[in-house]
């Protein structure tokens, strides 16, 4: 009987590393992702990224349609299974295995992955070489705007804050369906990072000739029928 060369790869490493898989080398469709490296994680990271005794991994499984799976072993599965295999690289910032990870600073650093931006590979640890800015300092709640290390970062806090991005790159914030613009309005707070909704008094006039009910809503005069 012939067996699938995905499954080989799976016997395999079950064998050298004794480890848990998950999301790959199963027979269903787990959630498996595109990601990318060059080289092959190491022993050092194997230890840096141990999170409560398991590692995070990005496997190689040579599937032209599936080439990188994700796995959790233990440190020492990972150093006996994974250090040294090609293409093998931790799933630091990268959970689906999508190629979008980096290694923080201080992180032993390879080929495997980049170091984040304002870091460097220098003697085998990312060491920091510029400080990146922060949406926050440039008072950009939306948009993408330079980090100031050679890279971009994605200003989130008008999405965060019930806002949407218009596209000269500032916040808006939409009145809820149903609420009048004479009774209410709804801006951006840069301060508090969210939208603020506020209401116009009971005595405030809006469309049709009626007053708002302090709810945001215009509501209408009622009229006295004519005996």
């Amino acid at each position: 009987m012939a067996i699938h060369p995905r499954l080989i790869t799976c016997l395999s490493l079950a064998g050298a590393g004794g480890f848990v898989l998950v999301g790959g080398c199963g027979t269903g469709t787990g959630a498996e992702q595109v990601g990318a490296a060059d080289e092959h994680l190491t022993a050092a990271q194997c230890a840096y990224f141990d999170v409560d005794g398991k590692d995070t991994i990005c496997h190689k499984t040579g599937s032209t349609t599936h080439p990188y799976t994700i796995i959790k072993t233990n440190e020492q599965g990972c150093i006996n299974g994974h250090a040294g295999h090609a293409h093998d690289y931790i799933a630091v910032g990268d959970p689906t295995c999508q190629g979008g990870g980096c290694l923080p600073a201080g992180a032993p650093c390879d080929a495997t992955l980049p170091c984040c931006s304002g870091a460097t590979c220098t003697d085998g640890t990312c060491t920091v070489t510029c400080t990146p800015t922060t949406c926050e300092a440039q008072g950009a709640a939306c948009g993408t705007i330079p980090d100031g290390c050679g890279d971009t970062l994605a200003c989130s806090a008008c999405a965060d804050g019930g806002g949407t991005c218009a596209s000269d790159d500032t916040c808006g914030c939409p009145l809820p369906p149903g609420l009048s613009p004479e009774c209410a309005s709804n801006v951006w707070d840069a301060a508090a990072q969210a939208c603020e909704l506020t209401f116009a008094g009971v005595d405030t006039a809006c469309f049709g000739g009626g007053t708002c009910n302090g709810n945001g809503f215009c509501g209408t005069p009622s009229t006295t029928p004519l005996y």
